[in-house]
This record gives structure tokens, C-alpha cells and sequence, in this order.
């Protein structure tokens, strides 16, 4: 006993003071650190080599030390598994920041390196060797791989311990669960607390302080796996741990298939041992002296090392005999500890050491252990130093305890043949200052226990305590005996008794498991674990083994997985992991792999080796729906959903039907063959069973849940194959059973089950089917043939089409017809009272006006106090000087709408009519003609005969009214000469006013009003027109009103009535036959030899000269007298004058318009009948100025008795009205019949517009022609296109020339609508139809023709020759997208034309549209160069749409092969599409839904904007 030892004994000294006592020579550490552990292969430094990850940790730990890097003695890294481990270390040092002339050395003894290293250093200081010295543990199992050693000497094996130690560590975890007594479940119950303490320690930041941040390098994706360099790695700062799962549960990890069935009952998982991870730490130590000098911070001062050995078979229990030796050194016992570090290698040997041996659970690895943080080899050891050290500092606790057993390598089973050099135990004692604060550890076993009413015994068993006294034996200084075996408890022949058997008949194993006859577990498949294979598992297929259990409804699969149990991969990257592993020891192979070697997923249904699938319901975008809606109708909230699986060499397959995530019944089918059928863009798969069994998973849904039919008899007694699953590329897979399809069609009405399911099977790309491509289909001929077909059809359509045309027009010129009574009576005509009714069976209509004034919106007075009454067989003459108000006047008896205000009154027999009545009892013919050019003047007059006559008179019929009337007006002899026009030789321009009121005569309107009806004629054929309206007024009993300008003196002689007017003034209204005598009596006689109409006109246009001007001057010159008055030539008279109408307004209100303010509507006076009709209730106007003779002859009219005439006759009507029963406001019913409805409308209308499209075919030839020419060129121009880089380019370039050409020649359609405007217009006042029918005519039988036969001719002669998807559905979109990119561009166009009245404006904004449209089609400007606020005009770019589709329509499936520098470098053309921001999956939506959009919305605004705009206003 030395003198300090008696001293203590004296003093009654404990073993923790003599621990805590401070001394300069205490070897101490002062800092320690570790990066964060990330998981093997799939963690944070999965992209890193392994000197790459030791420099970064240099970088990072050299700045904390406070310590000068050249002061360092000596430094010792931990490192197991590299081959080269000496010159990574070294190295990666001297990289990190170390100087040259610091040493370097390496220790490797397996798990225990690291700590091991600290060991080795402290003694180092202790021995004064060096002062200060740094200790690492390191490892990077990802770049590094265990291949252990398979040769071995007979020897070793002759040896049952050598034999021993050649078994994987995994064995020999099963054994001491084995020989222990140690259940699945406490290993379970383990592993979750250690994954709880780690992931509550990571939440509430307890790592943070041990923890540096490691500036990684990773890749942004997958390196790439096909041609060409690896992608940039990124810099990425890694701060935390990546393989702890917090929320794991004794009851989910025992959900994890066994890992080792092979020996015995395997109770080791994936989820109760430890993970492969990669990491580093650093320990740094000096003596006390040394760090107070320094002024460092001491975390704990390095007490002892002890080691110990035991047999190979159960090393897992190795902390057992070597913590009580370090604790003896230490001369204090186990509950003088604080806190135990120990490696959770696997759940067996810490159940072992808390349950059996005693160590108190709620002080070991209070943070979690190896389970949860994982297991770099050489790292834990120093890892577990600096994890403990800062929780003691964080608890104030004392002393520390880590400790470890060692093997060579992870646990993995025979096939990976392992190996084991040494198995030996390690234990390292460290103590923190007494200065730190104390804190209580909470006891977490009763509170984290999944057995609460079980009791654990801490009393070591009989073995160990065998074991511990020959452990003492051996390090008592009396005793050098060797350790025997022979002390150990013999192994029991025997394991305990588990409930599961599956040998039993009372345990089965679901979802196809297979029963190991040996141990009676349960061998599940992929994807499935629990004792009977009834858990789902998650992460992914590439996790193997270390897959856990679903807790709760839903699974968290890996990156890059998905499906119910996580089976199905979903990126090429997910299945790197699965496809690389290397198949000994499991780890991911270093070096890169080629082209045939990268990983795939293959997804497109054939099954190779195993293919999984995973169908889902609707609205769920990973995966396709289930089809069966009756299915999806009746389980609404618990959707239903299908597993399924294929493996080749066993000729199986399985799936597995779920409802609401739960699994409701399974079948595994077998005797199965799989059919290929590989096609270029496209496959199909069958798998076709002879043989099925199913079965139900008692109570669920389908299966004795309540509430729900039970189908488990049905199952197992119905359903026996054979069975089929067909599945084609793009459709919806089927799976077919005869019971099975009974069973869908009693439960669910459905034939059969029709899915749509995601598909993944991961690869190596040399296996892929079609990994060398099927050769692109060639349907060259059957495009050839479509296109011949349908030109067939187009050509024969339109061949009848014209000869129908023809069939009815021919009769036009073979009209048989003969006049019988003065009448025309037609051919093979046996009646005409239809015509009689129209002509002479309806109400005479007398028209009487009072008072009429019209004020213009400006406040000018244009018309005011005119009167007048013409009966029926009357016509009535307004005559006047120009300017004089006539054709307002016109207007306003015949009810136009107007701008300005109306006043007075205006009545048919005495009553006032409604408007629509009113108009169906007039015709009015314009003083210009608006005549389609392209009919004959017959079909003139019968479309208008054929629109407006009553729809009960038959055709014959309204063909002899037409001809009835050419002949009342003396135009049957041209009756099939065409009208003409500009550029068109037709008839001349008096025919054409006769054909114009020809249009109006047809009809037999009771009112009939013309405005200037000799206008441009000859005297002989004025008086004709004017003798044809006497005629049919007084045979007729029609009204007839007309505007005439100086009419010859016998036609004159034909008037019943004359109204005369100046200046917006009456002069008179009566008698035509007392003109004279009037005039005569007021002063103003026609001279004789006068006509007396010439007269009038000069009279009113006359004022007074000064004295000396000639007569003849006087009589000539017309002076209208206003102060503004200009000199003019006047057109009538060839002379000059002063004339300014006293009409017009000065901001051109008195121009027709279409897109003016809708007027005034007429306003009667109040008061009495009588009153209202003479009283003066105008708006207050502003008169015009008159001359002083203009102003006496009103004034002398206004007492006039022609006047009291004319107010005798209005006021005897009213009277007959009133007693005939008519009340007062009562509408007066002057003609009921119904014209043509809508659909003959659009028959006749559709008639016309074809007539006129191929009797002008100009415009049509012209598109077809410039088709034909453009096709040709392009088709020698791109001929034979290639399928690389430039081909490519010309495709875009084909298809962008395409668009342009067709999208500006659609502006063509703007003189289509420009040239029949001014015809719509006056048609649609006139009453011929609705707009929705001459719009709907328009569409069908002028536009659309224009518009899809040209994009068709073109597209069927450029895509043999130039090469393109030679497929015929590739061709039929291909002309569905140019029809429809046509159809859109000229739908935008006719909306211009409607909105913009100006051909040349309109020409103008069509032209922007386009060229902006085009901008935005994506080749000129790439999206992602868009600022976000602009992105939408591409979007919405009809252009961009065309584009888009046609690029995907014809390069998404190519494979871009470029020759460069003797390479060949191979691009997908979706690649391409892509990096123009083109989408390869957006043909038919959003690109056909677009343009489809798009030309129903302008052509519906087309229709809005003729409807309100497009109107007749005066």
C-alpha cells in the first residue's frame, strides 16, 4: 500500500473523491467534437470519398481547438475498413490543415478504433511521450466496403472457437438472444427507446454542442447514368443526423421481417440493430498543466482503459467483462457512475447488459445509441466520448463510462461471407471537474416501457456471475490460470416456446409468405413483415432488411418510392441503392457504373425479373385511378386500391386488394407465363395464370367487417383461375377470373376489375426491354391511304354538294311560266291562293302623320310640324330641294332608328301601331342598292321572297310571286343575268334599282316607302317604276310614299299626293291635282309651260336679289340663305350656287352610322286625340334660319284650306277608329303570318353563301393554290429529315412556317365580312332573317371552307416527303392542330372585322395580333427568360399552343443521335423540348383544349359584337 493509500484509508476517502482529485499530470480533454452520422449511401455524405469527408472535418475542428496545429504531438485515427487507411489518413491531414511535421499513425481495432485511438493517446501523454496529442475515429462505409476474408486455414476451422470467430456478427447477436432467454419483443422494446431518447435529444438540441457542421459536397441529382460527365457537385453544410426515426414504436418495429430465419428463431432486425453510417470525431488531450497554461476549457480527465476476451460466439456481451474491470482500476463501483456510453451494436447485447447484467437503463446512453445514430466502425468509439462528455456536462454529472464489444465487420448474413479476426471487449473510464453543476437523471424505464405490469430482474444470471469470477481470476496478481469455456452455461438444445408456429394449422402465412418448416416463422415477401406477413412495411425496396413497419395508416417511403409499402420505384435514382449494392457485404459499390450498368426504374409493365405495381383511385396524382366508377360510388370515404406483383422465375404473381389503406383480401397466383409485345412508343404486357388461390383477411371490409358483406367463403372455394392481367402502354390495365368478374358484377355491377396502375421495376439499363430500340414504325402507307380516303370524301362531298346547288338553281333558267288574266301563272301550278291571300286578302293601311319634328342630339332642328295622310290606293310624292329633310322624313314614317329625337305622331287607319307590327307591314327600299354581286336577279328577289313571305306559302308559290313582280316592274327578260359589282360585268344601274324595289314588292308590303326610286334611271324607265307602284297601289289598295327630285311632268301626272318641303319646313301636303291652284291662290302660279314639280323646287330654293340681276339668273340659282353658305357646284343643275343643307350637322351627325347611341324612340303629344296630333309638343329647338319667302309660303299654308283638308281627313280616322271599337293605346293587327323559322332561314342562307363562295372562287382557289405551292416548296426544302440536332432545328423551323403562313393569310377573312357588312346591315332592318342564322351560314359555308381544306392539303403533301412520324395517328394530329390553329386564327380575325368597321384599321390590329402572337409561340422568347407578370401571354398565345403541340406531337419519343469528334452523343428531343420550356405532356391539354377555348370564345364574342354593334342606325 503506498503512502497516499494509507493516508485515504485513514481519512475514510470514497473511490469517486480519489477520482475527482485534480492533478497537473492529469491526462485531460479539452475539446471533442463529431460531424453528424449520416446513413451509408443515402445520407449527407453519400457523394463524398473518404479522404474527402476527414479533410472536411479537419477544416472544421482545427479552429475550435485553441491550440497551434504544429504543437500537436502525435495524432492517431480510428480507421477500420480502408485498404489505404494510412494514406487517408496522412493525407486528408495534411489537406486539412495539419503541418508536415506532425505524425500521423493509424489504429485499427474494428469497432473500438476510435476509442481505442483516444486510449493510445492519453498513454502517449501520460508516458510524457508527446505533449499534447489528437485522437480521431473515423469512417466512410460508403466509400469503403467490408469484403472481410474468405480463405481461411484448416486450422482455424479445425478449431470450434476459430470456427467460431468466421461467422457474422449477426450470428452471434442471435445467439446471445438465444442463449439468454432474450425475446424479439424486449430487443424491439430497446431498439425504440433508442430511437426515441435520440430523435427527443436532435428535437430539443441536446446534439447541437457535440455536433460540427461539415461543409459536403453532394450532386444535385443522380450522378447520371448514361453518356457524358457527372453533373457539379454542390457544397451543402450538413448539420445534423439523418438515420434517427424518432417516432419508431416496439409495436411497428416488431412489424420488421427477421433478418437471419437461417439460424433458428431469428429475433435480430433491421429495425433492432445498428445502421451502416458514416462519420468522424476528435478528441483532443494534453495534461492538466498543459491545458491550464493554455487557459483551455477541461471537459474530463482520461482514467483507465481495461479490455477483455470472451467466446466468439456470444462477444455482443463483451462490455459485461470489461466494464468491471475498468471500474476496479478505477476503485469505484457501477453506481458511482453517471452515465453509460454503450455501442448498441445490436438490441440483444444491451437487453442483455441492463436486463441480465444489471446496468441501470435510465443511466445508458441516455441520448440514444448505435440503433438510432448509427455505426461507423471506426468512429463510435471517439463519437461515443464526445456524445457523453457533453451530456455529463450538460447534467453536472461526474463520471462516465463507454464501453463496447468489437467484431470485424455489420451484421449481415452467410451469402455476404463474413469474416471475424478478433473478438475482444473495450472499456474506457472518464470523470469531468468537480466544479460542474449537478443536475438528477430521470428514470425513463417504467414511463417508456411497452410492458408496464412486467418486471425485469437486474441480478446478473448464473453465467455471468460464472463468467465475472473467472474474469477476476484472471486479473487477480495471485491467478494467471487460463479462462475456460467449460464456466459458460451449456447452450440449451432447446429455445424457449413462441406462440407463432406457423407449422401449426392454426398460423398461416398471408400474402403468399412461405413457411420455414424448420423454425416455423414466416419467410414474407417483399414489401410485407410481422410474424404472418400481414404488415405492410415502408422506406423502400432498397432498404433489405432494415425495412420497419407501418405505423398507423399510411407509410413515409424513401425518396424516389411509393405505394403502399413502398414497393414501387419511381426515379432512376431511387433504384441506385438496389442496383449497385454490392451483393457480398450489401454496400454501394465506389466506382461509377457505364451505360449498360446504370440504374433504372422501369415503369412501361413488362416484367423482366419482379415487377411491382400500385393502382390508386382518382384525384390522387402519383398514380392512375381505378376505372370502375360503381366501385369508387359505393366506398366513397375508404377508397379502394390494389397491389400487385410478378416474378419471372417463379412463375407467381400476388396481389393484394385494399380499402381505405387497409387490407381487405389477397391472392397469389401461379403457373403464370408473361407475353411481350415491345413497340416503338408504346407495349403490351399479359400475364396470364393458370392457377388461383385467394384469401380474406378476417375482419375487414369484404370480410366480416360489420356493416359489410362477407366474401371468405367465396374466395377460397370459387376462385381457381385461370386468371389474366393485361396491361397496354397509356390505356387502363384489366383483370380477368370468371368467379372474380362474378363476384365485381353482383357486388359492384362492374363486368370486371379495370385498373390503371403506376408500374416499377428497378434495372440495369442493358436489361430494359427495348433498351436497343425497336425500329420506328413505318405506317407510311396507311397514311397515304387515310389521306386518299378523305380526300375521297371531301372531294365527293363536295361534288354533290354542287350538283344539289345546281339541281335547284337550274331552274332559273327554265322557268315555264304564262300570263292567263293579265296574271302570271306558273307551269304545273294548279292554285295560287297562297298568293292570292298575301296580295289581296289583308287590311288596307292609311297612313296619317301629325306634327312630325326630328331634333338632332347636337339640338338642331331638321324637320318640324309636318303632316300629312295618304290612304290605301294612294301614292304620295315628297318633293323638295336637296337638304330639304326628305329622306329624314322617309325615315321617320317608316320607323328607322334614328339618333335624335322624334316628336309627333304617326298611324295606320287612325291608331298608333307597335313597332314590330308596324315594320311587317312595310317594305323600304334605300336610295343606294346593296345587292350581293354574285346572284342572278332572280335569285335576288327569291331569297328575299323566300325569307319573308309567310312559311305556310308553298315554293311554287313564292316563285310566281317572283316572277309576278320581275314582271310588274319589266325586269323578267334579265332575269338570269347576274347583279354585279365592282370588277363584276352585271346589269346596269336602273335594273338594279327595279330589283331593289323588286325586293320589297315581293312581299306585297300594305306600306310601301322608296327613297329616290328613279334615282339614276332614264325618263322611260322612271316613269315605268313609278306606273309599276301606281299599279300595284291601286289594284293592290297599297300605300305607296316615295321621295322623288325633280320628276318629269307625266309623272307628276301619277301622283294622288304631294308633300312638299323647305328647309325642314312644309309647304304643303294635299292633293297632288290642286298643287297648282294652291299656289296659284297664295301668289306663286307656275308660269306656263312649267312643270310644275321643277317649279316647286325652284320656288323653294329661291330668295330675294338685288335689283339687275337677270330672271334667268333668278330662276337658277337657288339660294337657301344661310350666313355659312359656301359656293357649290350643283349637280343638278350644272351651275354655281350658295348651299349648305340645313340637315346636316356640323360634327356628321346626319352620317349613317353603326356604332352610334341608340335614338330617342317617337313620342306622341298629351292631351286629347286631337290635341295630341296638332297640339305643338316638340322639344324646345333650335329652328333654323329661313328666307323670308320660304318663311311666307309656311306661314300661308299654315291657314291654308289644304292644310284644314289634310287635318279633316286625320281626324276623320281617328274617328272611324274610335267607332269601330278600337280603344285608345289598343294595337291595330294588321298582317299575323309567320315568316321563315331558323332553320330554313340558315337552309336558304347556306345556299346563298355557297353560290356566292364558288361563283367568286378567287379567294378560295387563291388559299388553295398558295397550299399546294408552299407544300411543294417545303417539301424539297425540308426533304428527308434527320434525326439529330439540325433535323431538330428544321422541324422547328417547318412547323413555325407553317403557323405563319397560315395565321396571316387568315386576315383575308376581314374583306370577307368587310364586303357583305353594309348588305347584313340593311337586311337585317329590313327584317330577312336572324343574325344567328346568316352568322351560323357565314361560319359553315364561307369561312370553315377557307379554313380547312387548305391545312390539309398542305399537311398531306409535305409529311411523306419531308419525313415526319411516319404513324397514321401522328398524322392525324398533326392536321388537327393546323385545322385548328387555322380555325382559331381566323375566328380572332372575324371578331376584328365585326368590332373595327374599318377594313384598313382592322387589316392594321389583325396584323399586331398575329405578330405578337407569334412572338410568344416560344421559339423567338424561351418562358423561363419571361418575367413572371409577362408568362401568361405565351400561355394564352394560340400560336404557342400550335407550336407546342406540333413539336410534341412529333419529336417526344425521338432519340437525337449527333456525331461529333467521332462521338456519338444521344439526346432525347423531349430533353430539348424542355429546355425551350416546352412541356412534352401538354398536347392535348393545355395545347388542343386551348385552341379549341380560344375559337369558341372569339367566335362566340364574334357573334356578341354583330348582334350589338352591326345595326342599322340613321
Amino acid at each position: 500500500m503506498t503512502l497516499q493509500s494509507a493516508i485515504d484509508s485513514l481519512r475514510g476517502t470514497s473511490g469517486v473523491d480519489k477520482l475527482l482529485r485534480k492533478s497537473p499530470d492529469d491526462v485531460v480533454i479539452t475539446l471533442a467534437h463529431r460531424s453528424p452520422l449520416c446513413k451509408a449511401g443515402k445520407g449527407g455524405f453519400k457523394d463524398m470519398g473518404a479522404q474527402e469527408l476527414l479533410i472536411a472535418f479537419f477544416k472544421a475542428f482545427i479552429p475550435k481547438m485553441g491550440v497551434d496545429p504544429a504543437a500537436i504531438g502525435d495524432i492517431s485515427v480510428g480507421y477500420c475498413l480502408s485498404p489505404v487507411a494510412a494514406y487517408d489518413a496522412r493525407s486528408a491531414a495534411l489537406a486539412g490543415g495539419i503541418p508536415e511535421s506532425v505524425p500521423v499513425q493509424v489504429i485499427n481495432r474494428f469497432c473500438s478504433s476510435g476509442l481505442m485511438a483516444v486510449s493510445n493517446v492519453a498513454n502517449q501523454i501520460r508516458n510524457d511521450e508527446i505533449e499534447i496529442g489528437l485522437a480521431i475515429g473515423f469512417e466512410s462505409m460508403s466509400a469503403n466496403k467490408d469484403n472481410g476474408n474468405s480463405v481461411w486455414a484448416p486450422e482455424v476451422l479445425a478449431l470450434p472457437a476459430g470456427k467460431d470467430a468466421t461467422m457474422p456478427m449477426g450470428w452471434t447477436s442471435e445467439n446471445v438472444a438465444e442463449d439468454f432467454n432474450i425475446s424479439r419483443e424486449r430487443m424491439d422494446y430497446f431498439a425504440a427507446i433508442s430511437q426515441q431518447r435520440a430523435g427527443a435529444a436532435q428535437k430539443s438540441g441536446h446534439f447541437d454542442a457535440e455536433i460540427l457542421p461539415i461543409e459536403a459536397l453532394r450532386y444535385p441529382t443522380a450522378p447520371a447514368s448514361t453518356t457524358g460527365p457527372a453533373p457539379a457537385r454542390e457544397k451543402v453544410t450538413v448539420l445534423k443526423d439523418d438515420g434517427i426515426r424518432g417516432d419508431s414504436t416496439p409495436e411497428g418495429l416488431g412489424k420488421i421481417r427477421a433478418a437471419f430465419p437461417q439460424w433458428g428463431k431469428s429475433r435480430t432486425t433491421g429495425g433492432n440493430a445498428s445502421q451502416i453510417t458514416d462519420g468522424v470525431a476528435g478528441v483532443l488531450l494534453m495534461k492538466r498543466s498543459k491545458a491550464e497554461q493554455l487557459g483551455l476549457e477541461i471537459l474530463g480527465k482520461h482514467v483507465c482503459t481495461a479490455v477483455a476476451g470472451l467466446p466468439p460466439r456470444i462477444m455482443g456481451i463483451g462490455p459485461a467483462y470489461a466494464i468491471p474491470k475498468a471500474l476496479a482500476r478505477a476503485g469505484i463501483t457501477r453506481e458511482d457512475v453517471d452515465l453509460f456510453e454503450i455501442n448498441e451494436a445490436f438490441a440483444s447485447m444491451l437487453a442483455y447488459l441492463v436486463d441480465q447484467d444489471g446496468l441501470p437503463h435510465e443511466k445508458v446512453n441516455v441520448n440514444g445509441g448505435a440503433i438510432a445514430l448509427g455505426h461507423p466502425l471506426g468512429c463510435t468509439g471517439a463519437r461515443q466520448v464526445a456524445t457523453g462528455l457533453h451530456e455529463l456536462k450538460r447534467r453536472g454529472g461526474k463520471v462516465l463510462v463507454t464501453s463496447m464489444c468489437i467484431d470485424r465487420g455489420p451484421s449481415l448474413p452467410p451469402a455476404t461471407a463474413p469474416l471475424s479476426l478478433l473478438v475482444v471487449a473495450f472499456a474506457s473510464l472518464t470523470s469531468v471537474s468537480a466544479t460542474s453543476s449537478s443536475s438528477t437523471s430521470p428514470r425513463l424505464l417504467e414511463s417508456l416501457s411497452p410492458f408496464p405490469n412486467a418486471t425485469f430482474s437486474s441480478r446478473p444470471s448464473r453465467a455471468v456471475v460464472l463468467a465475472r469470477e473467472q474474469q477476476a481470476a484472471l486479473t487477480s496478481p495471485v491467478s494467471a490460470a487460463p479462462w475456460s469455456p467449460g464456466l459458460l452455461p451449456p447452450r440449451q438444445d432447446c429455445p424457449p416456446c413462441n406462440p407463432f408456429n406457423c407449422v401449426l394449422p392454426a398460423f398461416t402465412c398471408q400474402n403468399t409468405g412461405v413457411c420455414n418448416d424448420y423454425n416455423g416463422q414466416c419467410i414474407c415477401p417483399a414489401g410485407f413483415g410481422g410474424e404472418d406477413c400481414s404488415k405492410p412495411l415502408c422506406g423502400s425496396l432498397a432498404d433489405g432488411q432494415d425495412r420497419y413497419p407501418r405505423e398507423g395508416d399510411t407509410c413515409e417511403c424513401e425518396e424516389g418510392w411509393g405505394g403502399l409499402n413502398c414497393n414501387v420505384c419511381e426515379t432512376d435514382a431511387a433504384c441506385t441503392d438496389l442496383v449497385l449494392r454490392d451483393p457480398v457485404t450489401g454496400i454501394k459499390r465506389g466506382d461509377e457504373a457505364d451505360d449498360e450498368d446504370a440504374p433504372v426504374c422501369y415503369k412501361s409493365g413488362a416484367v423482366v425479373r419482379e415487377v411491382y405495381q400500385m393502382c390508386d383511385p382518382p384525384l390522387l396524382p402519383t398514380h392512375c385511378p381505378l376505372a370502375d366508377r360503381k366501385i369508387l360510388d359505393m366506398l366513397p370515404d375508404r377508397k379502394p386500391q390494389v397491389t400487385f406483383t410478378c416474378d419471372v422465375p417463379s412463375e407467381t404473381c400476388g396481389f393484394q386488394f385494399w380499402i381505405g389503406r387497409v387490407e381487405s383480401f389477397y391472392c397469389s397466383l401461379s403457373n403464370c407465363t408473361t407475353t411481350f409485345e415491345m413497340g416503338y412508343d408504346s407495349n403490351y404486357t399479359e400475364s396470364s395464370c393458370q392457377s388461383m388461390e385467394c384469401a380474406c383477411v378476417p375482419g375487414k371490409m369484404l370480410c366480416g367487417e360489420d356493416g359489410s358483406v362477407d366474401i371468405s367463403d367465396f374466395l377460397t372455394e370459387e376462385i381457381a383461375g385461370p386468371a389474366k392481367f393485361s396491361s397496354r402502354t397509356g390505356e387502363g390495365s384489366k383483370f380477368e377470373e370468371p368467379a372474380m368478374n362474378s363476384l365485381i358484377n353482383d357486388i359492384f355491377g362492374d363486368s370486371f376489375i379495370t385498373l390503371q396502375c403506376s408500374s416499377g421495376e428497378c434495372l440495369r439499363a442493358s436489361e430494359v426491354p427495348g433498351f436497343v430500340l425497336p425500329p420506328k414504325p413505318d405506317d407510311q402507307r396507311w397514311v397515304v391511304i387515310s389521306i386518299v380516303i378523305i380526300a375521297a370524301v371531301l372531294l365527293s362531298g363536295l361534288f354533290w354538294s354542287l350538283l344539289v346547288f345546281w339541281y335547284l338553281g337550274r331552274s332559273s333558267t327554265r322557268l315555264d311560266y304564262t300570263f292567263l288574266g293579265g296574271r302570271i301563272r306558273l307551269g304545273g301550278s294548279s292554285t295560287d291562293d297562297a298568293s292570292n291571300s298575301l296580295l289581296e286578302e289583308h287590311i288596307p293601311a292609311a297612313l296619317q302623320f301629325a306634327n312630325l319634328t326630328y331634333t338632332l342630339p347636337n339640338g338642331r332642328l331638321v324637320l318640324s310640324g309636318v303632316t300629312g295622310s295618304v290612304k290605301p290606293g294612294e301614292i304620295m310624292a315628297i318633293i323638295g330641294a336637296s337638304g330639304a329633310g326628305k329622306s329624314t322624313l322617309l325615315d321617320l314614317l317608316a320607323k328607322k332608328e334614328k339618333r335624335g329625337s322624334v316628336g309627333g305622331a304617326i298611324m295606320v287607319n287612325g291608331k298608333k301601331v307597335g313597332d314590330q307590327e308596324y315594320r311587317r307591314v312595310v317594305g323600304f327600299v334605300d336610295q343606294e342598292d346593296t345587292l350581293m354581286p354574285t346572284l342572278t336577279v332572280y335569285e335576288t328577289i327569291l331569297y328575299s321572297a323566300l325569307l319573308r313571305l309567310p312559311r305556310e306559302m308553298s315554293y311554287e308559290d313564292k316563285k310566281m310571286r317572283v316572277l309576278e313582280t320581275m314582271h310588274e316592274l319589266g325586269i323578267l327578260g334579265i332575269r338570269d343575268s347576274r347583279i354585279g359589282g365592282e370588277g363584276i360585268r352585271g346589269i346596269s344601274g336602273g335594273e338594279k334599282r327595279r330589283v331593289s324595289i323588286a325586293c320589297e314588292l315581293v312581299t306585297s308590303p300594305s306600306i310601301l316607302y322608296l327613297d329616290e326610286p328613279t334615282s339614276g334611271l332614264d325618263s322611260f324607265n322612271a316613269f315605268n317604276v313609278v306606273e309599276s307602284l301606281v299599279q300595284l297601289s291601286r289594284t293592290y289598295k297599297r300605300t305607296v310614299v316615295f321621295t322623288i327630285h325633280q320628276p318629269r311632268s307625266n309623272i307628276v301626272a301619277l301622283f294622288d299626293k304631294l308633300l312638299l318641303l323647305a328647309s325642314g319646313k312644309l309647304i304643303y301636303s294635299g292633293n297632288a291635282k290642286d298643287c297648282q291652284s294652291y299656289f296659284s291662290s297664295v301668289g306663286w302660279a307656275c308660269p306656263p309651260g312649267f312643270n310644275i314639280a321643277d317649279y316647286l323646287i325652284d320656288l323653294t330654293m329661291q330668295d330675294e336679289k338685288p335689283e339687275g340681276h337677270a330672271e334667268a339668273e333668278a330662276a337658277l340659282i337657288q339660294l337657301e340663305g344661310e350666313e355659312d353658305a359656301v359656293p357649290v357646284t350643283d349637280p343638278e343643275l350644272g351651275v354655281r350656287r350658295s348651299r349648305t343643307s340645313i340637315v346636316t350637322d356640323p360634327s356628321g351627325g346626319n352620317d349613317e352610322t353603326e356604332l352610334a347611341t341608340r335614338p330617342n324612340s317617337a313620342v306622341e303629344g298629351p292631351g286629347s286625340p286631337f290635341g295630341r296630333f296638332f297640339g305643338n309638343n316638340s322639344t324646345p329647338a333650335t329652328p333654323p334660319a329661313l328666307t323670308p319667302r320660304i318663311a311666307a309660303l309656311v306661314e300661308a299654308y299654315v291657314g291654308s284650306d289644304a292644310k284644314r283638308k289634310t287635318e279633316d281627313e286625320i281626324r276623320a280616322a281617328t274617328t272611324s277608329a274610335t267607332a269601330n271599337g278600337h280603344a285608345d293605346g289598343e294595337p291595330v293587327v294588321l298582317r299575323s303570318y309567320r315568316r321563315a323559322g331558323w332553320w330554313s332561314q340558315f337552309v336558304i342562307l347556306s345556299g346563298r353563301s355557297f353560290k356566292n363562295l364558288y361563283r367568286n372562287p378567287m379567294l378560295m382557289l387563291s388559299h388553295y393554290a398558295v397550299s399546294v405551292i408552299v407544300a411543294v416548296i417545303c417539301a424539297l426544302l425540308f426533304k428527308d429529315l434527320t434525326n439529330d440536332i439540325p433535323g431538330f432545328q428544321n422541324r422547328m423551323g417547318l412547323f413555325f412556317f407553317c403557323l405563319a403562313l397560315f395565321g396571316f393569310g387568315c386576315l383575308t377573312t376581314l374583306n370577307a365580312f368587310a364586303a357583305e357588312r353594309h348588305l347584313f346591315t340593311r337586311e337585317r332592318a329590313n327584317g330577312y332573317y336572324s343574325p344567328i342564322t346568316w352568322f351560323a351560314a357565314k361560319l359553315l359555308f364561307d369561312i370553315v371552307p377557307l379554313r380547312v381544306i387548305p391545312p390539309f392539303v398542305l399537311g398531306a403533301i409535305i409529311y411523306g416527303p419531308v419525313g415526319l412520324v411516319p404513324t397514321v395517328g401522328s398524322f392525324w394530329r398533326f392536321i388537327l392542330v393546323l385545322v385548328l390553329f387555322n380555325l382559331t386564327a381566323s375566328s380572332v380575325v372575324l371578331f376584328l372585322s365585326v368590332l373595327i368597321k374599318d377594313p384598313g384599321v382592322a387589316n392594321l390590329i389583325g396584323s399586331l395580333v398575329m405578330l405578337f402572337n407569334l412572338l410568344f409561340a416560344g421559339l423567338l422568347i424561351n418562358r423561363e427568360k419571361l418575367p413572371s407578370y409577362l408568362q401568361w401571354l405565351e400561355t394564352t398565345s394560340f400560336f404557342h399552343a400550335a407550336f407546342e403541340g406540333l413539336l410534341v406531337n412529333e419529336v417526344r419519343y425521338l432519340q437525337l443521335i449527333e456525331h461529333r469528334y467521332g462521338v456519338d452523343i444521344e439526346v432525347p428531343a423531349a430533353t430539348i423540348l424542355s429546355i425551350f420550356g416546352f412541356k412534352a405532356q401538354a398536347f392535348w391539354f393545355p395545347d388542343i383544349s386551348l385552341l379549341l377555348g380560344l375559337f369558341a370564345a372569339f367566335t362566340a364574342a364574334s357573334f356578341v359584337a354583330l348582334v350589338v354593334l352591326v345595326k342599322e342606325r340613321r
